[in-house]
Formats: structure tokens, sequence, C-alpha cells
């Protein structure tokens, strides 16, 4: 009789554990534990419950599509809102893919300054009109809220009742129209001026502003140095409310056929046909600014013939730090160990030494698609750094994109999702300490080659822009561009 209880006990125990191991009771605590954490569910936890049911054949069965699994979220909140020891707040806050796809939209306020020095670039199909055409298609295909403006001296919102398609928006009639009295004497200041106070009204982070204009800045008097640092610190002013880890600005550089009246630091009027560049500031949520090259494809030449360079300016470091990893093998000198065997990211070595010719050399594996610059700015070794606690005399010698041919088989593993390979170089290296490898934020080259503090002569002009270089140092301050700033810090322990 004993032996029966005993067998009774075990069918219900088997039982039991089979119940508690179901597919569904398994969903159920990942949802429950979801929801302890912070009274909703993240986008990334969403993505993990709904990979479960993927994953499952009878859970994709009873959870078909989005909405099922929202109510499923749903019914495990409302009946954990029931506990008084660990109660939740309903309603939750379900970031599924609808909520991050609306989330994700932006309402745009896209400026186009109409002043008579910008006509040049609408002779024809430029470049110019490319570029504009396809960052409003685009807009449009990804449902964001679009209002258009002319701006001048003021600014001017642009009826759809006018501008029935985005070519009508380009069209010499209605640029022309509005705004007469300001079209002849514009101010970049007082346009991103007017630009900022938009963005920041009603504190609405989805505002993004983007302000197509060729920036050059307007100066009155002789002493130009005096006149440009002048302008500088005036627009400093008018930025300084984007201060601060919230707000961003990407600066994107087109060139186009220019066909028209260019007018000089003196405001002397000269007919020209050449190429010139523009710039299109894209001003906002620090975030969304960040995701806008990508979401905007602008760097694609393909895409847009005219893109030459891009540049994003913001307070801080990047949100997330990239991947990286220590190359056993590839472009190796001397010697060292990784300190933790079997480990997919080294990023702790050991037993170091130097090679025959007293050298110390290796690579190390990083993910720099989440950085915001151009390959030049990327591929510059002077805007990295490498710190050593020992004072070692480390540095990046070079940066390769990773290849199959480059790489070395045996560190395949550690490659991830790594972009590069940073080559690090030394005569010295010490034993216990941290190697810290910095990627500089600085004002790239591009803008100081493609700046002029004269634009009277031909070769004061071509192909630059009159104080550009002024106006971004400018913005640059005001997010705390200095030596000290850097969009990331990537730390190998030497033991």
């Amino acid at each position: 009789m004993g032996k029966i209880f005993l067998f009774f006990l075990l069918i219900i125990g088997l039982v039991a554990c089979d119940r508690n191991n179901h597919p569904e009771v398994l969903l159920k605590e990942e949802i429950k534990l979801a929801l302890e954490d912070n009274n909703g569910i993240s986008h990334k936890e969403y993505l993990a419950i709904k990979s479960l049911i993927l994953e499952d054949q009878q859970l994709s069965s009873s959870y078909p599509n989005a909405d099922a699994i929202r109510q499923l979220i749903e019914f495990v909140g409302l009946e954990m809102s029931k506990d008084e020891a660990k109660p939740i707040n309903i309603p939750l806050v379900i970031e599924d893919d609808i909520f991050v796809e609306e989330n994700e939209k932006n309402a745009i306020h896209f400026f186009y300054e109409n002043s008579v020095s910008m006509d040049g670039y609408l002779n024809g199909n430029t470049a110019f009109t490319e570029f504009v055409l396809g960052i409003l298609s685009t807009a449009d295909l990804k449902k964001d809220k679009i209002s258009l403006y002319y701006i001048n001296r003021d600014a001017f919102p642009v009826s759809r009742n006018v501008v029935r398609e985005y070519q009508d928006f380009l069209s010499p009639a209605n640029v022309m129209s509005y705004g007469k009295s300001g079209r002849g004497n514009s101010e970049i200041n007082r346009i991103l001026g007017v630009v900022v106070d938009t963005i920041l009204t009603n504190g609405n982070d989805k505002k993004v502003g983007i302000v197509v204009s060729d920036y050059i800045y307007s100066i009155q008097g002789e002493d130009v140095s005096k006149q440009l640092n002048f302008q500088k610190a005036t627009t400093i002013s008018n930025l300084k409310k984007l201060a601060g880890k919230k707000y961003a600005i990407l600066i994107v550089k087109i060139e186009s056929d220019f066909n028209g009246m260019y007018f000089d630091m003196t405001n002397h009027g000269t007919s020209i046909q050449e190429k010139r560049p523009f710039f299109v500031w894209v001003i906002g949520d620090k975030e969304r600014i960040l995701s806008f090259v990508k979401r905007y494809d602008v760097n694609n030449t393909k895409k847009y013939a005219g893109y030459r360079e891009h540049l994003l300016l913001f307070d801080g470091e990047l949100s997330s730090k990239p991947y990286f990893s220590v190359l056993m093998d590839t472009e190796k000198k001397g010697r060292f160990t990784p300190s933790e065997r079997g480990r997919k990211e080294i990023t702790f070595i050991e037993d170091v030494k130097l090679s025959r010719e007293n050298e110390w050399q290796i690579s190390v594996a990083v993910d720099l698609s989440g950085v915001p610059e151009g390959t030049q700015y990327l591929m510059d070794t002077a805007h990295y750094q490498v710190i050593s606690s020992a004072g070692d005399p480390i540095a990046v010698s070079s940066i390769q994109p990773i290849t199959s041919e480059l790489l070395n088989p045996n560190d395949k593993d550690q490659r991830g999702s790594a972009t590069h390979f940073l080559i690090l170089k030394s005569n010295r290296i010490t034993e216990n300490q941290d190697v810290r490898i910095l990627l500089r934020k600085k004002v790239p080259e591009w803008i100081n080659t493609s700046s002029s503090n004269s634009d009277i002569s031909y070769t004061g002009r071509f192909g630059k822009t009159f104080g550009l270089s002024y106006l971004v140092n400018a913005a640059a301050e005001v997010f705390n561009y200095n030596e000290q700033s850097y969009y990331f810090s990537l730390q190998i322990k030497v033991k």
C-alpha cells in the first residue's frame, strides 16, 4: 500500500513539474519579470517575449499577432495589480512594434532660406533640388508630419493648398513670393534663432527642425576678424537654449550646380555658374538626430550624388558603448594571452612582453557603425587617443576596415559585430595597468577646408563658405566640445 502511495506522489510531482515547465507558464513568468522591473514593457523586453512565442508552435497559434500579445501582457498585468504586496500600475506602457513605430515618427519643420543668394541652386535639375525633394519624399514614406516654411528675416508658413506637390515648394514663383522685403538681406543667426524657438515651443520631443541654407555669415564693417568673432558670439547666444545633453545638431554638406548671383562679404553681387556647397542643419532631440542619418539615408551617394560630408554635434558620450575585443593573432607583435579563456570578447590580457625588435602591437576589433561620423573622420588616427595608466607610449598607429583577407582566421570568434580594427603600438608595455582607447569628438578638418575668411576673390569663394568655421565652432562650443570630450572610452585590463 505504501509503495502505491509513493507512486501516486511521484506522478503528482511529475505532473506539477511538467506544468511548471509548460511554455505558457514560462511565457507568463517572463512577462511578470518584465513587469516587476518598472511597471511596463520596454521594446527590448517585448522582443524577448515575442521571441519566446515565435519559438513555440502552440504559443504562436495562441498569440498570432501584436493585438493578441498585447492582450496577454495586459491580462498578466491586471492579475499582478491585485497583489497588495507588490502592486503595479494600470494601464501598462507596452512598447510593442506599433508603439516604437509611432514613437519614431518625427514632426518635421522644414525651413528653406529663400533669400536671393539661394536662387542660383534652383536653375535646373541640381543636386540641391534632388536632396531637398529626396528628404521631403522620405519624410512622407516614414509618415513623419511635415510643416513647410520659407525663411529669410522671418519665417513664413507655407500652406499645402499652395504647395500641393513638393516640386511646387522649390518653384521660383513660390520661392520669390514669400517675404519679399527680407529676400535681399537674410541673416543666418536670426534664422537659427527662429528655428530653435520653433523646436523648443511646447516642449514636444518629436519636433525636428531642418534648415536648408548656404550658411554664409553677413557682416558689416571692414574689420573682418572682429565681425566674424561677433557673429560667432551671436550664434552661441542663439543656440545656447540647446545646451545640455538633450539636443543635438546634424550638419550635412552637399555640393550642387549654382547658376545665379553670389554676394560676397562686402555684399557685392557677381553672376557665377559653378559648383557651390550648401548645408542642411537638422536640429532636435538627441536620440532622434542620432538616428536621422540612417533613417533618412542622407550619406547615400547613390541616392544623393551631391553628398560630401556630415557632422553630428551633441554633448556627452554615445548612449551605448560599441562592441570591442582584443584580437589574438591579427597584426600581432610581441606576446600576450587572454586572462579569461573561452570568452568571446577579450578585454583582459596578461603575460605581456615585447618582441625581439622591442615592439608590442595588438589589434582591437571595434564596431564603429554606431558612431555618427563619416569614413574620413573614423579612419584618421589623430582622432584617437590611448591612455596608459602606467604611462606607456601606446598609440593607435592605423585603422582598418575588417575584411576576411586582413583578419587572421584564428580571430573570427572575436570579430563579433566589429566593423574595423585598431592597431595599437608601443615600445614599452607594463603589467598591472589599464589601457583606455578614446575616440575624440572634434570639429573635423573638412570644416576648415570648406571655410573662407574672405570670399572677394575667386580662390576665396570657389568651393568654400565664408565664415563657416566660426559658425560650426560656435555650435560645437554650445555642446561642450573640448579636449576632454569623446564618443566612447574602451578599457583593456593588462594583468
